[in-house]
């Protein structure tokens, strides 16, 4: 079976994208914890909520009981191991949470921490892996990918940055 290996082009959308997905993961809402919270009405919300990639609210069922079930969706989710209930889009707090995202233009950011969405707004197919080493995105596929933001590498290239990455994990 053939394998396609890529490395990703540092200055392109894909690159500053999977940075997003990656990195960036809602590092806003630590940032600016109380103003959200505040707004929102949830004491220490960067604690106690998540959000999905439609940018839904999303509460730990551990805080729920700090809030009243009709402003919940029947549906619960799962995050990391952990249970959360989202807030129905009627709901007092999913209007204001809704409203700081769209004030702070934050749609963007959310949507772009979802993996799965990000690979198909960028047309990736197939069974794909990524693997992030000083600060450069490596790409291993086992379709062919068609991307101009896409650099192919050689199976070589991959392992040689691969043993290196893992030399470095050795060290610490």
């Amino acid at each position: 079976m053939n394998k396609y290996y890529y490395k990703v082009e540092q200055t392109s959308n894909l690159h500053r994208d999977l940075e997003y997905t990656f990195f960036i993961k809602g590092q806003f809402m630590q940032e600016r914890n109380e103003e959200i919270s505040n707004l929102v009405g949830i004491e220490d919300l960067a604690s106690k909520a998540a959000y999905d990639f439609h940018g839904g609210l999303l509460i730990n069922e551990a805080y729920a009981d700090e809030i009243d079930d009709k402003h919940f969706i029947k549906k619960e989710q799962e995050l990391d191991g952990r249970i959360f209930k989202q807030f129905k889009k009627s709901s007092s707090y999913f209007k204001k949470w809704n409203d700081f995202i769209n004030e702070n233009n934050l749609t963007h950011v959310i949507r772009m921490q979802s993996l799965n969405f990000l690979v198909f707004v960028y047309d990736l197919t197939g069974a794909i892996e990524f693997i992030t080493y000083n600060d450069t995105f490596y790409l291993e596929a086992k379709t062919e990918q068609d991307n101009n933001a896409l650099i192919p590498i050689t199976e070589r290239e991959l392992l040689e940055m691969k043993l290196v990455m893992s030399k470095g994990k050795e060290a610490s």
